[in-house]
């Protein structure tokens, strides 16, 4: 999947799961996790990402795992990327 913003806009993300049981939400952006960081605009929220100021850092490949007793679902790689006005 693709997705593409232009820079300094609000981008929201959200991943949906079908898991019955609570699960645990890991994001990751080019296989690195992705946490809450107010400062560098980067909201997280259970099964969402809000980039309030779209970078060029924001670009790259973003995966959401979800982790519960019963096992572990990856979700398919969405591709973001970032143009330039």
């Amino acid at each position: 999947m693709l997705l593409q913003s232009t820079l300094f806009q609000i981008t929201y993300l959200h991943f949906l799961t079908s898991a019955i049981l609570q699960s645990d939400i890991f994001l990751l952006l080019q296989g690195a996790l992705l946490s809450h960081n107010q400062s560098a605009r980067i909201i997280r929220s259970n099964q969402s990402l809000v980039l309030q100021k779209v970078t060029r850092q924001s670009a790259g490949n973003y995966v959401c795992i979800a982790i519960n007793p019963e096992g572990e679902t990856v979700s398919n790689e969405l591709t973001f990327r970032v143009k330039c006005k």
